[in-house]
Protein backbone atom coordinates (compact mmCIF):
# COMPACT_ATOMS: atom_id res chain seq x y z
CA UNK A 1 0.00 0.00 0.00
CA UNK A 2 2.97 2.39 0.80
CA UNK A 3 4.67 1.87 -2.49
CA UNK A 4 1.85 2.37 -4.53
CA UNK A 5 0.86 5.67 -2.58
CA UNK A 6 4.73 6.85 -2.95
CA UNK A 7 4.26 5.87 -6.87
CA UNK A 8 1.23 7.75 -7.12
CA UNK A 9 2.68 10.61 -5.63
CA UNK A 10 6.02 10.18 -7.86
CA UNK A 11 3.74 10.14 -11.45
CA UNK A 12 1.83 13.42 -10.62
CA UNK A 13 4.72 15.08 -9.20
CA UNK A 14 6.04 14.11 -12.96
CA UNK A 15 2.81 15.37 -14.35
CA UNK A 16 3.10 18.73 -12.72
CA UNK A 17 6.56 19.02 -13.56
CA UNK A 18 6.66 17.79 -17.57
CA UNK A 19 6.65 20.57 -19.72
CA UNK A 20 4.73 20.19 -22.86
CA UNK A 21 2.43 22.34 -25.56
CA UNK A 22 -0.89 22.58 -24.53
CA UNK A 23 -1.66 23.81 -27.92
CA UNK A 24 0.13 24.77 -31.69
CA UNK A 25 -1.95 26.92 -34.01
CA UNK A 26 -0.65 28.01 -37.09
CA UNK A 27 -2.05 30.38 -39.77
CA UNK A 28 -0.29 30.42 -42.91
CA UNK A 29 -1.66 33.26 -46.05
CA UNK A 30 -0.34 32.76 -49.19
CA UNK A 31 0.22 35.65 -51.19
CA UNK A 32 -0.20 35.44 -54.93
CA UNK A 33 3.51 36.07 -55.55
CA UNK A 34 3.78 33.27 -53.52
CA UNK A 35 5.44 34.30 -50.25
CA UNK A 36 4.25 33.49 -46.73
CA UNK A 37 3.22 35.61 -44.13
CA UNK A 38 2.82 33.33 -40.85
CA UNK A 39 1.66 32.90 -37.42
CA UNK A 40 2.52 30.87 -34.41
CA UNK A 41 0.48 30.80 -31.37
CA UNK A 42 2.03 28.41 -29.13
CA UNK A 43 0.44 27.74 -25.64
CA UNK A 44 3.55 26.07 -23.62
CA UNK A 45 2.87 24.99 -20.47
CA UNK A 46 6.17 24.46 -18.18
CA UNK A 47 4.64 23.19 -15.47
CA UNK A 48 6.25 23.57 -12.02
CA UNK A 49 10.01 24.34 -13.87
CA UNK A 50 11.66 27.49 -14.21
CA UNK A 51 12.61 28.66 -17.38
CA UNK A 52 13.68 31.46 -19.03
CA UNK A 53 11.32 30.66 -22.08
CA UNK A 54 11.41 28.69 -25.56
CA UNK A 55 12.89 28.34 -28.52
CA UNK A 56 11.67 27.71 -32.62
CA UNK A 57 13.74 26.58 -35.02
CA UNK A 58 13.02 27.44 -38.72
CA UNK A 59 15.05 26.47 -41.92
CA UNK A 60 17.11 29.55 -43.84
CA UNK A 61 17.55 27.54 -46.85
CA UNK A 62 15.65 24.37 -48.44
CA UNK A 63 17.09 21.91 -51.03
CA UNK A 64 14.68 19.55 -52.55
CA UNK A 65 17.46 16.92 -54.18
CA UNK A 66 20.58 15.79 -53.02
CA UNK A 67 22.30 17.58 -56.07
CA UNK A 68 19.96 21.03 -56.38
CA UNK A 69 21.56 23.51 -55.21
CA UNK A 70 20.58 25.25 -51.76
CA UNK A 71 18.05 28.40 -51.90
CA UNK A 72 17.32 30.76 -49.06
CA UNK A 73 13.68 30.38 -47.67
CA UNK A 74 14.27 34.26 -47.07
CA UNK A 75 12.72 34.97 -43.26
CA UNK A 76 12.14 38.67 -42.62
CA UNK A 77 10.27 40.08 -40.15
CA UNK A 78 10.38 38.14 -36.65
CA UNK A 79 8.73 39.53 -33.92
CA UNK A 80 7.54 37.89 -30.61
CA UNK A 81 5.17 38.99 -28.21
CA UNK A 82 3.46 37.49 -24.95
CA UNK A 83 0.39 39.11 -23.04
CA UNK A 84 0.60 41.18 -25.90
CA UNK A 85 3.63 42.89 -24.91
CA UNK A 86 7.23 42.38 -27.10
CA UNK A 87 9.29 39.95 -26.35
CA UNK A 88 13.13 39.71 -26.12
CA UNK A 89 14.92 36.71 -28.29
CA UNK A 90 18.41 36.04 -29.76
CA UNK A 91 18.88 34.21 -33.08
CA UNK A 92 21.69 32.24 -34.11
CA UNK A 93 22.63 30.29 -36.72
CA UNK A 94 22.85 26.41 -36.38
CA UNK A 95 23.81 23.63 -39.06
CA UNK A 96 21.23 20.73 -38.90
CA UNK A 97 22.05 17.57 -39.79
CA UNK A 98 18.70 16.72 -41.39
CA UNK A 99 16.90 19.88 -42.54
CA UNK A 100 20.52 22.05 -43.13
CA UNK A 101 21.16 25.51 -41.77
CA UNK A 102 18.72 26.83 -39.90
CA UNK A 103 17.99 30.02 -37.52
CA UNK A 104 17.22 29.40 -33.75
CA UNK A 105 15.05 31.65 -31.94
CA UNK A 106 15.92 31.49 -28.38
CA UNK A 107 12.82 33.63 -26.70
CA UNK A 108 12.43 34.96 -23.55
CA UNK A 109 14.15 37.43 -20.71
CA UNK A 110 17.65 35.77 -19.85
CA UNK A 111 17.58 37.74 -16.80
CA UNK A 112 13.83 36.46 -15.53
CA UNK A 113 12.23 32.51 -15.03
CA UNK A 114 8.89 31.98 -15.75
CA UNK A 115 6.68 28.78 -14.92
CA UNK A 116 3.18 27.30 -15.49
CA UNK A 117 1.34 28.16 -19.07
CA UNK A 118 2.18 30.83 -21.05
CA UNK A 119 1.14 31.74 -24.71
CA UNK A 120 3.99 32.99 -27.16
CA UNK A 121 2.77 34.49 -30.57
CA UNK A 122 5.21 34.48 -33.39
CA UNK A 123 4.82 36.14 -36.52
CA UNK A 124 7.54 36.29 -39.53
CA UNK A 125 7.66 36.52 -43.64
CA UNK A 126 9.10 33.41 -45.86
CA UNK A 127 10.16 34.82 -49.49
CA UNK A 128 9.95 31.22 -50.53
CA UNK A 129 6.85 29.47 -50.45
CA UNK A 130 7.01 27.61 -54.02
CA UNK A 131 8.30 23.85 -53.69
CA UNK A 132 8.56 21.01 -56.65
CA UNK A 133 5.39 19.09 -56.33
CA UNK A 134 5.47 14.84 -56.15
CA UNK A 135 2.17 14.79 -58.15
CA UNK A 136 3.26 15.83 -62.54
CA UNK A 137 2.62 18.70 -63.65
CA UNK A 138 1.91 20.45 -60.45
CA UNK A 139 3.61 23.02 -57.75
CA UNK A 140 3.17 23.38 -54.33
CA UNK A 141 2.87 25.52 -51.13
CA UNK A 142 4.68 23.24 -48.46
CA UNK A 143 5.35 24.86 -44.77
CA UNK A 144 5.94 22.75 -41.31
CA UNK A 145 3.13 24.42 -39.83
CA UNK A 146 4.94 22.16 -36.37
CA UNK A 147 8.27 22.47 -36.41
CA UNK A 148 10.55 19.23 -35.66
CA UNK A 149 12.87 20.94 -33.21
CA UNK A 150 10.62 20.86 -30.43
CA UNK A 151 11.92 18.34 -27.06
CA UNK A 152 8.48 17.95 -25.75
CA UNK A 153 5.10 16.42 -26.95
CA UNK A 154 2.41 19.01 -28.62
CA UNK A 155 -1.00 18.07 -27.38
CA UNK A 156 -3.10 20.05 -29.82
CA UNK A 157 -1.81 21.31 -33.21
CA UNK A 158 -4.10 23.41 -35.43
CA UNK A 159 -2.87 24.80 -38.52
CA UNK A 160 -5.04 27.25 -41.26
CA UNK A 161 -3.77 27.60 -44.66
CA UNK A 162 -4.95 30.56 -45.93
CA UNK A 163 -5.12 30.35 -50.57
CA UNK A 164 -4.69 33.32 -52.67
CA UNK A 165 -7.84 34.17 -55.44
CA UNK A 166 -6.03 32.17 -57.93
CA UNK A 167 -5.85 28.80 -56.04
CA UNK A 168 -9.20 27.38 -55.03
CA UNK A 169 -10.61 23.77 -53.78
CA UNK A 170 -11.20 23.09 -57.36
CA UNK A 171 -7.77 23.42 -58.92
CA UNK A 172 -5.93 22.30 -55.45
CA UNK A 173 -4.81 18.43 -53.94
CA UNK A 174 -4.12 18.40 -50.17
CA UNK A 175 -1.43 16.33 -48.69
CA UNK A 176 -0.72 16.49 -44.96
CA UNK A 177 2.00 14.63 -43.05
CA UNK A 178 2.78 14.15 -39.66
CA UNK A 179 5.96 12.50 -37.73
CA UNK A 180 10.03 12.77 -37.78
CA UNK A 181 11.97 14.48 -40.56
CA UNK A 182 11.64 12.46 -43.63
CA UNK A 183 8.54 10.77 -42.96
CA UNK A 184 5.30 10.51 -45.22
CA UNK A 185 2.42 8.97 -42.89
CA UNK A 186 0.22 11.18 -41.37
CA UNK A 187 -2.04 11.23 -38.30
CA UNK A 188 -4.02 14.90 -39.07
CA UNK A 189 -7.31 15.52 -40.79
CA UNK A 190 -7.93 18.31 -42.66
CA UNK A 191 -11.14 20.31 -43.87
CA UNK A 192 -12.47 23.10 -46.10
CA UNK A 193 -14.01 26.04 -44.33
CA UNK A 194 -14.37 27.68 -47.94
CA UNK A 195 -12.84 27.85 -51.15
CA UNK A 196 -9.73 29.22 -49.89
CA UNK A 197 -9.12 28.40 -46.44
CA UNK A 198 -7.97 24.77 -45.52
CA UNK A 199 -7.67 24.14 -41.94
CA UNK A 200 -5.64 21.15 -40.64
CA UNK A 201 -5.63 19.04 -36.60
CA UNK A 202 -3.65 17.03 -35.56
CA UNK A 203 -3.49 15.09 -31.81
CA UNK A 204 -0.58 13.58 -29.65
CA UNK A 205 2.29 14.74 -31.69
CA UNK A 206 5.51 13.38 -29.71
CA UNK A 207 9.16 15.49 -29.58
CA UNK A 208 10.50 16.06 -32.73
CA UNK A 209 7.03 15.05 -34.60
CA UNK A 210 6.13 18.04 -37.17
CA UNK A 211 3.08 18.58 -38.98
CA UNK A 212 3.78 19.57 -42.82
CA UNK A 213 1.15 20.88 -44.67
CA UNK A 214 0.81 20.87 -49.21
CA UNK A 215 -1.15 22.21 -51.10
CA UNK A 216 -0.64 20.83 -54.75
CA UNK A 217 -1.82 23.08 -57.79
CA UNK A 218 -1.22 23.44 -61.52
CA UNK A 219 2.13 25.11 -62.60
CA UNK A 220 2.30 28.87 -63.17
CA UNK A 221 -0.98 30.21 -60.66
CA UNK A 222 1.41 31.52 -58.76
CA UNK A 223 4.37 34.21 -59.26
CA UNK A 224 6.95 32.04 -58.06
CA UNK A 225 8.00 28.93 -60.01
CA UNK A 226 9.63 25.46 -58.35
CA UNK A 227 11.69 24.88 -61.54
CA UNK A 228 14.25 27.56 -59.58
CA UNK A 229 14.72 24.93 -57.38
CA UNK A 230 15.41 21.90 -59.35
CA UNK A 231 18.99 20.66 -60.07
CA UNK A 232 20.57 22.05 -63.49
CA UNK A 233 22.46 19.41 -65.24
CA UNK A 234 25.74 21.05 -64.65
CA UNK A 235 24.80 20.48 -60.85
CA UNK A 236 23.70 16.91 -61.37
CA UNK A 237 27.12 16.11 -63.15
CA UNK A 238 28.72 17.65 -60.37
CA UNK A 239 27.21 15.76 -57.71
CA UNK A 240 27.94 12.13 -59.76
CA UNK A 241 31.38 12.84 -60.72
CA UNK A 242 32.18 9.88 -58.01
CA UNK A 243 30.49 7.50 -60.25
CA UNK A 244 32.11 8.23 -63.50
CA UNK A 245 35.27 8.03 -61.51
CA UNK A 246 34.62 4.77 -60.21
CA UNK A 247 33.36 3.46 -64.09
CA UNK A 248 36.61 4.87 -65.42
CA UNK A 249 38.99 3.39 -63.13
CA UNK A 250 37.28 -0.42 -64.02
CA UNK A 251 37.95 0.29 -67.62
CA UNK A 252 41.30 0.73 -66.74
CA UNK A 253 41.70 -2.38 -64.55
CA UNK A 254 39.71 -4.45 -67.79
CA UNK A 255 42.06 -3.19 -69.80
CA UNK A 256 45.08 -3.74 -67.67
CA UNK A 257 43.68 -7.47 -67.20
CA UNK A 258 43.31 -7.75 -70.92
CA UNK A 259 46.67 -6.32 -71.95
CA UNK A 260 48.76 -8.67 -69.67
CA UNK A 261 46.02 -12.13 -70.62
CA UNK A 262 44.43 -12.31 -67.35
CA UNK A 263 41.32 -12.87 -69.13
CA UNK A 264 42.64 -15.98 -70.67
CA UNK A 265 43.26 -17.99 -67.49
CA UNK A 266 39.32 -18.36 -66.06
CA UNK A 267 39.81 -20.41 -62.81
CA UNK A 268 42.68 -21.91 -61.26
CA UNK A 269 45.35 -23.40 -63.23
CA UNK A 270 46.30 -26.96 -62.42
CA UNK A 271 50.29 -27.75 -62.68
CA UNK A 272 51.37 -30.86 -64.30
CA UNK A 273 54.72 -32.34 -63.83
CA UNK A 274 56.87 -35.31 -66.23
CA UNK A 275 58.97 -37.47 -64.62
CA UNK A 276 62.32 -37.94 -66.47
CA UNK A 277 63.21 -39.95 -68.63
CA UNK A 278 64.39 -43.68 -67.56
CA UNK A 279 63.30 -42.98 -63.69
CA UNK A 280 63.03 -45.95 -61.96
CA UNK A 281 59.80 -46.50 -59.60
CA UNK A 282 62.37 -47.08 -56.75
CA UNK A 283 63.75 -43.42 -57.70
CA UNK A 284 60.27 -42.05 -58.22
CA UNK A 285 59.38 -43.21 -54.75
CA UNK A 286 61.63 -41.07 -53.46
CA UNK A 287 61.63 -37.88 -55.47
CA UNK A 288 58.13 -38.30 -54.32
CA UNK A 289 58.13 -38.09 -50.80
CA UNK A 290 61.96 -38.33 -50.26
CA UNK A 291 61.27 -42.06 -48.51
CA UNK A 292 61.83 -45.56 -49.82
CA UNK A 293 58.71 -47.07 -47.99
CA UNK A 294 57.64 -51.05 -48.30
CA UNK A 295 55.28 -50.38 -51.09
CA UNK A 296 58.27 -48.58 -53.49
CA UNK A 297 60.48 -51.57 -52.55
CA UNK A 298 57.48 -53.34 -53.64
CA UNK A 299 57.48 -51.65 -57.01
CA UNK A 300 60.32 -51.72 -57.05
CA UNK A 301 61.06 -55.88 -57.27
CA UNK A 302 57.92 -56.09 -59.56
CA UNK A 303 59.73 -53.71 -61.81
CA UNK A 304 63.52 -56.25 -61.02
CA UNK A 305 61.16 -59.09 -62.07
CA UNK A 306 59.59 -57.22 -65.16
CA UNK A 307 63.45 -56.10 -66.24
CA UNK A 308 64.61 -59.95 -65.60
CA UNK A 309 61.84 -61.39 -68.20
CA UNK A 310 62.17 -58.74 -70.80
CA UNK A 311 66.21 -59.71 -70.92
CA UNK A 312 65.56 -63.69 -70.95
CA UNK A 313 62.86 -63.07 -73.96
CA UNK A 314 65.57 -61.22 -75.55
CA UNK A 315 67.84 -64.03 -75.24
CA UNK A 316 65.90 -67.00 -76.53
CA UNK A 317 65.19 -65.06 -79.85
CA UNK A 318 68.86 -65.13 -80.81
CA UNK A 319 69.79 -68.18 -83.14
CA UNK A 320 71.88 -70.98 -81.71
CA UNK A 321 74.67 -72.23 -84.11
CA UNK A 322 77.06 -75.49 -83.74
CA UNK A 323 80.38 -75.42 -82.72
CA UNK A 324 81.30 -77.19 -85.69
CA UNK A 325 80.52 -74.52 -87.78
CA UNK A 326 82.14 -72.32 -85.88
CA UNK A 327 85.59 -73.97 -85.32
CA UNK A 328 85.66 -75.58 -89.19
CA UNK A 329 84.74 -73.46 -91.68
CA UNK A 330 84.48 -74.76 -95.62
CA UNK A 331 87.00 -75.02 -97.23
CA UNK A 332 87.65 -74.20 -100.96
CA UNK A 333 88.17 -77.08 -103.72
CA UNK A 334 91.74 -77.78 -105.03
CA UNK A 335 92.38 -78.43 -108.84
Amino acid sequence: MIRLIVSWVLLLTLSASAESIRAYHTTITVHPSGSLHVEEAIAYDFGSLQRHGIYRDIPLTVRVSPYAPEVPIGLTHFSVQLKGKPVPFQCSTIDSQTGGEMVRYRIGDPAKTITGLHTYTLTYDAQRGVYPSSLSGMEAIRWNAVGAGSDVPTKHAVADLILPPALSRDVVRIKVYTGTYGSTDTRADYRWIDDHHVRFEAHDLSPHEALTVEANYPRGLLGQRADALKASTTDQLLGRWHWGALIIFFLWLWHYAKRFGAEDRAGSVAPQYYPPKGLSLLESGLVLDTFADKKDFSAAILELGHWAISKCTSLTAIPIRSSVARTNPPRPMMH
